[in-house]
């Protein structure tokens, strides 16, 4: 096992506005819990700066006249051929040092696939990237560059079978899109549907195209989804899938949005869900990056971050004592470890079998190849 968490303290020195939800502070408090606990100590683990790269660097995966107009906008050379880019938007504000908070997250993100291809990781975790939403052309939902995509095109060069496996609970429809038609990529989302929840797809009959077709697999789960649905529908839909395609490296978008306290989306998840899904999440390929993308309420979002980064690296999260009382005092912070471990939550009666009867429709679906 060599693991590495790329931190900068720089990671939480730049901010899309004091009352935009994207707050790449939450890292603050993710390495506050990662410390206090000792996740960050093992022998096989090492705290790491990310590489510093210009912004420039990644016009092979990104449009070149994209990054000139993040360059332009963060100095503040404003014109309105930067709303076609996205830029300017509320979802995507221009704010000063834009184009350093980009390079920054793009640069550790690579970092990790350096690690990955030059030290053999097995490992990476870089909370601020994740960006799955933006275009190689444009930004789109608290996205500018997309890293994702800089990541995979780089792997994919050094010959990599590549799986992204994304349990944010917006469908990451930047990836996708990027990768429609591209068999050397398995792209898997499972998310709240596009129903109810930006961007508005990921539907499951979304499946690929070309020589990509079944090479996309989408799951999207009604509003109220809890735990136990979402793990259901993960084994049922994803996890063999997955395996079978036989990733040599996983990219897992771990976004914690997901939690039933996330104020911009509509699943009821706590993090002991999250950390069932990193259980699984870890086997399926020899090595793993792990990339943060959302969560709004920045204290469950780096109480789970912390938890699935322990549980990628085989340590159990959640306490003895606890485990013991059947998780009926979790979430109690007067118990030691309950201030980390979510209390257990689950929706019952018909709408839970509603929310089950939708996930085995999704698996008629997909065995019928519609």
């Amino acid at each position: 096992m060599r693991a590495f968490f790329v931190y900068s303290p720089r990671f939480a020195q730049h901010s899309l506005g004091s009352s935009h939800p994207f707050r790449p502070d939450r890292v603050l408090q993710l390495r506050e819990i990662l410390d206090r606990q000792g996740w960050l100590t093992e022998d096989w683990m090492r705290v790491v700066e990310p590489d510093e790269h210009p912004l420039e660097t990644w016009s092979s995966s990104v449009d070149h006249g994209f990054l000139q107009a993040i360059q332009r906008a963060s100095v503040g050379d404003i014109d309105p051929s930067l709303i076609e880019r996205g830029l300017g938007s509320d979802e995507c504000p221009i704010f000063p040092g834009l184009a350093d908070y980009v390079a920054l997250y793009c640069a550790a993100t690579m970092t990790a696939v350096r690690l990955v291809l030059e030290e053999d990781a097995t490992l990476v975790f870089n909370p601020l990237g994740g960006l799955h939403h933006s275009s190689r052309r444009a930004a789109e939902g608290f996205c500018y560059v997309n890293d994702i995509l800089v990541a995979v095109d780089a792997l994919l060069a050094a010959g990599h079978r590549v799986a992204v496996v994304d349990i944010d609970a917006h469908h990451g429809n930047g990836v996708q899109d990027a990768y429609l038609d591209d068999p050397r990529v398995l792209c898997a989302s499972i998310h709240e549907s596009g129903e109810s929840l930006y961007p508005w797809g990921g539907f499951d009959h979304e499946r690929g195209e070309g020589q990509g077709l079944g090479y996309t697999v989408n799951v999207p789960l009604p509003a109220g989804a809890d735990d136990e649905v979402a793990v259901t529908a993960f084994d049922a839909l994803i996890d063999g899938r997955v395996r079978a395609f036989s990733p040599t490296i996983c990219i897992a978008v771990v976004g914690a949005d997901t939690h039933r306290t996330d104020p911009l989306s509509h699943l009821e998840l706590t993090n002991n869900g999250m950390v069932a899904l990193m259980e699984r999440i870890r086997g399926l390929a020899p090595q793993l990056i792990m990339l943060g993308c959302g969560g709004y309420n920045p204290e469950a979002t780096a109480r789970a971050w912390a938890r699935m980064w322990a549980t990628a690296n085989r340590i159990e999260t959640m306490p003895e004592h606890l485990s013991m009382m059947g998780g009926v005092f979790l979430g109690e912070q007067d118990l030691a470890g309950g201030d980390l471990v979510d209390m257990t939550w689950q929706v019952s009666g018909e709408p839970k079998q509603a929310m089950l009867d939708h996930v085995a429709a999704m698996v008629r679906r997909a065995e019928q190849g519609g």
